[in-house]
């Protein structure tokens, strides 16, 4: 530590007294630093690195629908539903993994068919807006879809460790 030279196999040092140790190399704190990184950011499952991240059921006021319209589809592989739109975040956090719920509706306002869909990359900054796209195989003919109601269900903090 004080740059005097001692033996190999001493434990503490006779000029300075402070003790000895291959722990206290540059190269193994820099390794250990890595590893730590390491285990945090890939090894350990997302739960145990991020246990503070919030949780929203409904959207509580937090991220609000501002638009949305839809389109039905056919091609190769059959029927499909789409739903288009914007949401609001009215918080100071950053949200993603949103989770819908659509429930569309007949004209004789009989429940026809439903939505659940989980969108992982949609992130809505804080204060800011953000746009989706829902699609799904449909479960009735076009006519039948008149009107449709869509809620947040569920999402999620978007925290990064690093």
């Amino acid at each position: 530590m004080c740059g005097e030279q001692i033996k190999a196999i001493a434990k503490r040092c006779p000029h300075c007294t402070h003790f000895q140790s291959k722990f206290n190399s540059p190269l193994v704190i820099f390794g250990i630093v890595i590893a730590f990184i390491v285990i945090t950011r890939f090894l350990l499952p997302s739960s145990a690195r991020l246990p503070n991240r919030e949780t929203i059921y409904g959207s509580e006021k937090k991220l609000t629908i501002l638009e949305t319209s839809h389109k039905y589809s056919k091609d190769d592989c059959g029927s499909f539903i789409t739903i288009l739109g914007k949401l609001r975040n009215e918080t100071g956090k950053a949200w993603n993994d949103v989770h819908f719920e659509v429930k569309f509706y007949n004209e004789k306002a009989e429940l026809i068919d439903t939505l659940n869909s989980q969108i992982y990359s949609l992130v809505v900054a804080p204060k800011e807006e953000a746009s989706f796209r829902i699609r799904e195989k449909a479960a009735a003919p076009a006519d039948q879809y008149k009107r449709y109601d869509i809620r947040i269900t569920k999402a999620q903090e978007d925290f990064k460790l690093f």
